[in-house]
């Protein structure tokens, strides 16, 4: 195993999510780069994992992350269709349960498939000092700009000004929560 590549578990990033995606206004945030710029949560949750653990990706590697969950975001995405349908009706019901909790693991399942992946790559590049909040915004913007152009097959004049807006405000906000947050999902995903 690559050095520094045993911190990145399918367990320990499962784990990370749970705590760090609850926290103040993140989920809402992150479903709104999701409904809004098209990225992937997952995606943009494992990028706060890999800052935790002072790794960083380049725009290519981004992109093998993109294509390593293809498939599975279209079957997650259909599950997240039919559980919001049937949560129009009954949040309550045995079919909405079991339609979230289809949908939990599928996004377990993707998450398996970014760790699988990152297990491919040759290195990742290791940050050995604490990073600043510019450096972190600086560089989540650019992984999720990359990725959001990417996804959406678009240039940057077709993008459209909003979607950059978007990134940039719910970036802002989740990188502002994650190093408040720190030392309590620092604390829980060592």
């Amino acid at each position: 195993m690559k050095v520094g590549f045993e911190v990145l578990s399918l367990e320990k990033f499962w784990d990370f999510s749970l705590k760090f995606y609850p926290l103040d206004s993140n989920q809402s945030d992150f479903l709104r780069l999701q409904d809004e710029a098209n990225l992937n949560v997952n995606q943009c949750l494992l990028f706060f994992f890999l800052i935790e653990h002072r790794f960083m990706l380049s725009t290519q590697q981004c992109s093998a992350l993109n294509m390593a969950i293809e498939e599975s975001e279209q079957a997650t995405e259909q599950l997240r269709r039919k559980r919001k349908l049937l949560g129009e009706t009954n949040k309550s019901s045995q079919q909405y349960r079991e339609a979230l909790e289809a949908e939990v693991a599928s996004e377990r399942t993707q998450q398996k498939a970014l760790v699988d992946c990152l297990k491919t790559f040759e290195q990742l590049e290791y940050v050995d000092v604490d990073t600043s909040e510019k450096v972190i915004t600086d560089y989540l913007l650019a992984c999720m700009n990359h990725l959001a152009l990417a996804r959406n097959q678009k240039t940057d004049e077709e993008f459209g000004q909003s979607i950059f807006e978007c990134i940039e405000v719910c970036t802002r906000r989740l990188v502002t929560s994650y190093l408040v947050a720190k030392p309590f999902v620092s604390a829980s995903s060592s």
